[in-house]
């Protein structure tokens, strides 16, 4: 029984549950897309008149797939069901299994079976034996689901959200790389008879379909989780193949390159990284296409650099150069369009 105060003539649901233990604009229209409001990746158009710059955290030590333990805890349940609070927990640590920059090992062994189970097929793929010291990032976290009831006359809005507090901790150096709460919302809309009864709209009486608007706000916290860890963990890696402005980068999607994925081509002069052009990737399984879109051209030395690479063909056997990407590339399926009113007051 969901437990509800009453505020000035305003009915507020604030029903929080804490997995740890288990002894928008309203005007928006449906069928919106999650990445409409929660941008992974950049494109173009956000570069082309910015510095070209290293993206933050790039660290050529982590240009490979880096093993990450996830733990969101166990489900303790209070005004919704156990089996949604559960659900929740097992769908997050999914869809955390589906970013390709990383392999994800569950803490929770027992969970295993539960999460691919519900993972989408070719998506999601976890880690099936870990050696705990090949373990790099330790993602853990409690995760809050909350409910609130607006009443516009006769227009009720329920705002289902989820808040997950959660740290993120680089396990080699012990740096805790972020710590914060990363919060989704969504609203279902319903029609009020003149008493007060629900006669038209979303049925809040109906657990499974409680259940699907969790699910689809898991995958929006997940857009956002996915932000954070790009910005602490940029994919990147070796270029092993040049020809013209066409390169080869020895990563691709298995290892969380995206398709149209913005990267900064640099190489190191005197122990300094330089950036010398944005290049835009075209991945396939293990390595990718990289096709330079953009040149340095405000330093005198990438251009000479730029030089030297069209005069001698043999310039990357004596030189170094790399790619870090911005941004995280999402699922494919992250993309598809949801059946809501996306809340943008967080």
């Amino acid at each position: 029984m969901q437990r509800i105060n009453i505020i000035s003539g305003v009915s507020v649901v604030a029903i929080a549950v804490l997995l740890c233990s288990c002894s928008s604009d309203p005007k928006n229209t449906k069928q919106t897309k999650y990445g409409q409001k929660n941008q992974v990746t950049y494109g173009r158009e956000e570069l082309r008149k910015q510095p070209i710059n290293f993206p933050p955290n790039y660290n050529t030590d982590n240009f490979r797939k880096l093993v990450m333990a996830v733990d969101f805890g166990n489900t303790a349940c209070d005004g919704f069901s156990p089996e949604i609070g559960r659900a929740v927990n097992t769908r997050m640590q999914s869809e955390m299994a589906k970013i390709k920059r990383f392999s994800v090992f569950a803490v929770h062994g027992q969970r295993l079976e539960r999460i691919q189970a519900l993972a989408d097929v070719g998506q999601a793929k976890l880690a099936e034996t870990t050696d705990m010291k090949d373990i790099a990032i330790m993602l853990s976290g409690n995760i809050l689901m909350t409910l609130q009831r607006k009443n516009a006359g006769r227009k009720q809005v329920l705002t289902y959200g989820l808040t997950i507090n959660i740290t993120c901790t680089d396990l080699k150096t012990g740096l805790v790389k972020f710590s914060k709460d990363i919060d989704a919302k969504v609203n279902k809309r319903q029609t009020l008879s003149s008493s007060g009864r629900v006669i038209a709209g979303f049925n809040a009486n109906n657990q499974k379909d409680i259940e699907q608007v969790f699910m689809d706000v898991v995958v929006l916290a997940a857009m956002k989780l996915a932000n954070e860890l790009g910005n602490s963990f940029p994919v990147g890696g070796r270029i092993t193949g040049m020809l013209d402005e066409t390169l080869t980068l020895d990563k691709g999607f298995e290892q969380g390159v995206g398709g149209k994925m913005q990267m900064v081509v640099f190489t190191q002069i005197s122990g300094v990284d330089l950036p010398l052009a944005l290049a835009e990737a075209s991945p396939g399984t293990n390595t990718s296409n990289l096709q330079i879109w953009r040149w340095n051209t405000d330093n005198q030395r990438v251009q000479n650099i730029r030089k030297q690479m069209q005069d001698d063909s043999a310039w990357l056997e004596k030189n170094k150069l790399y790619a870090v990407g911005y941004g995280m590339a999402k699922p494919s399926d992250w993309d598809k369009p949801m059946d809501h009113d996306l809340d943008d007051e967080d």
